[in-house]
């Protein structure tokens, strides 16, 4: 570099010698600032405002005689398919025995399927550009996988045999259920955070399958290869299906291809899970999982909203929003940069189909820092229900709702994923068309209305995770304070009254 430089230089001077020199031109005064107009193009960027609502695309809805539902949505610029098979039975499924579910779904990948074994089945799935995605959400299980447009009917023979031809090896079984203890015990030795939210369901939905975030490790050992049998036997039928096609679909072809293997699948619709309940007690409570040395302390404040099924879902949406935004929501702002108080703040919304959902509002801070975060926390979610919102940050909100729910359109794997949003919590077709103009006729006045009258965070679920030997005197102030011990799978180790 540098000798090139040298090069150019004396090329330079050699072209100066070979003419004659002329004379400097006169310094001319430079130009004067260019003074603010409303000619100027870029000076001031037009006012940010939500886009215009785009309707979410048809979604063509077909049966089989047996009664499996299948939903194509044709999204045809690319040639690429998402399949995605939703059984509307999930954790909250799992009756008296928490993780059947779950192993039983990722079973029917471990174990192997019709006449390939786990190792022939990946391979098998590899040899399509894919990979197969089980997972047991706390009202469905979901199985999906994307191709090509190509490799569509390929596809559907691997679901084929996951879904109605499952080996259940004991030996697979076995290896399978010691890898999700070994998960579930470093989970709960190491992860703060998951042992927060294990305490959260447990203490939010007590005693319903919606309580239990994961299976504990003496819970899974507990399982065995009869337990993912009977889920298979109750949750897999036809009746209890709806299998999703969005992208490069030809529906003629796909329902040709879906009836040849589908069509013989037998099963009743099963029973549905135990009504779910929550309730909030006026005994404050806080639910201390003792990690003695851990440098930080993870915090969750929880109260109650509406069903999520009721018209007022858009207005909790905000209110979500406008809490836990990543740079603009009140958490982010109060909490972490006017008070520094927390590393990360956030809030969300535990949507379940069944009951009021419970909207979560969470904090990572110093462990000398953990009273004032949660207070902190207890003072924004008191806030949301006692002070009306400013109109900038309502429409900020309502922009980021309006504008990222655009993007999960652009992908098929988006798509199916809102349409298995759908079924799995019992929405209807033209939910997402209604959710998105209520967004954009939303005023500050009628979302602190809708609020007032849905949310309720005057008496919250309150989890921290830290060390009690330097905390659990302070957290006395909130309310009694019960320790837990995450070496002994959450037990109660002892109780402190409130001061």
């Amino acid at each position: 570099m540098r000798a090139a430089a040298f090069a150019c230089v004396a090329a330079l001077s050699a072209l100066g010698c070979a003419s004659a020199p002329h004379p400097s031109p006169p310094a001319q005064p430079p130009p004067p600032a260019p003074t603010a107009s409303a000619e100027l193009p870029l000076e001031a960027p037009p006012p940010a405002a939500a886009s215009e609502p785009q309707p979410f695309p048809a979604i063509d809805e077909l049966a089989l005689d047996n009664g499996l539902s299948v939903n194509i949505v044709r999204r045809d610029h690319y040639p690429v398919v998402e399949v995605r098979l939703i059984l509307r039975g999930g954790s909250a499924s799992d009756g008296a025995r928490p993780g059947r579910a779950q192993l039983a779904a990722e079973f029917l990948e471990a174990g192997g399927a019709g006449q390939l074994d786990p190792y022939q089945l990946a391979t098998r799935i590899e040899s399509l550009g894919s990979s197969l995605h089980i997972e047991a959400l706390p009202d469905s299980t979901q199985v999906s996988l994307a191709v090509t447009s190509a490799n569509l009917a390929a596809a559907l023979d691997v679901l084929g045999d996951v879904v109605l031809r499952p080996r259940f090896d004991a030996g697979e079984l076995d290896k399978l259920r010691q890898r999700k203890i070994e998960d579930a015990r470093t989970a709960l030795a190491s992860d703060p955070s998951y042992e927060a939210n294990m305490v959260l369901s447990r203490q939010l939905y007590q005693g319903h399958p919606y309580g239990h975030f994961d299976a504990l490790p003496s819970e899974l050992e507990a399982l065995t290869l009869k337990d993912c049998q009977s889920w298979y036997r109750s949750q897999v039928t036809p009746k209890n299906a709806v299998l999703v096609l969005a992208g490069n679909v030809e529906p003629k072809s796909a329902m040709s291809r879906v009836k040849r293997l589908f069509a013989g699948w037998r099963g009743a619709r099963p029973s549905p899970p135990p009504v779910a309940t929550t309730s909030l007690s006026s005994r404050r409570t806080v639910w201390l999982v003792d990690r003695p040395g851990l440098a930080q302390s993870e915090i969750r404040v929880a109260g109650l909203t509406t069903k999520r099924q009721s018209p007022d879902w858009p207005a909790i949406a905000a209110d979500n929003q406008l809490l836990g935004g990543e740079t603009a929501g009140r958490l982010f702002l109060e909490v972490r940069e006017r008070l520094s108080l927390a590393y990360h703040t956030g809030s969300v919304l535990m949507e379940r189909r069944q009951g009021r959902v419970p909207l979560v509002l969470s904090a990572a801070t110093r462990v000398d820092k953990t009273a004032d975060a949660l207070r902190a926390l207890l003072q924004q979610a008191s806030a949301l229900s006692s002070t009306p919102p400013a109109a900038s940050e309502v429409a900020t909100a309502k922009r980021y709702l309006s504008d990222s729910f655009a993007f999960q359109t652009e992908t098929v794997n988006g798509i199916a994923g809102l349409v298995a949003r759908l079924r799995a919590l019992d929405l209807p077709d033209g939910y997402y068309d209604d959710y998105q103009k209520q967004l954009q006729t939303m005023g500050a006045a009628e979302l602190f209305a809708t609020t007032l009258r849905t949310v309720d965070l005057w008496s919250p679920v309150m989890v921290v995770v830290g060390d009690a030997s330097r905390i659990e005197q302070s957290l006395r102030a909130f309310g009694t304070v019960a320790v837990l011990d995450p070496r002994e799978e959450l037990v109660k180790a002892r109780e402190l009254p409130q001061l």
